[in-house]
């Protein structure tokens, strides 16, 4: 079993709207999976948001059965996120109710094979 580990994404600012992708799993080898995935959400205003975040299935869209996280975080506060298991060809997904409002980064998780 390879065990890898990896910057999986730049810290970056949550978008309104669509959800975005924000990572990609790999297409091979076909056994492989993001393991103990962590993020952080900071919320960088002085009023409450609400971030969304998708586990998408390979080819699927984020719809409301893939949350896994959607609640309120409050002005100037940080959360920790655990994701779910991810497979081949998987994504996180996110998005939140207010523009500018959340930055995501990777904080944990390994490529496991």
């Amino acid at each position: 079993m390879a065990i890898n580990y990896a910057k999986f994404f730049a810290p970056a600012v949550l978008a309104t709207g669509a959800a975005v992708v924000r990572y990609t799993m790999p297409l091979t080898p076909g056994t492989i999976l993001l393991r103990g995935g962590r993020v952080s959400l900071t919320n960088t205003t002085a009023a409450s948001v609400t971030p969304t975040l998708y586990a998408v299935p390979n080819g699927g869209s984020p719809v409301p059965g893939n949350v896994f996280f959607n609640l309120p975080i409050g002005p100037l506060q940080t959360v920790l996120v655990d994701v779910p298991v991810l497979g081949p060809g998987d994504t996180l997904q996110d998005k939140c109710d207010t523009a500018t409002a959340v930055t995501i980064q990777a904080m944990a998780g390994g490529l496991f094979s």
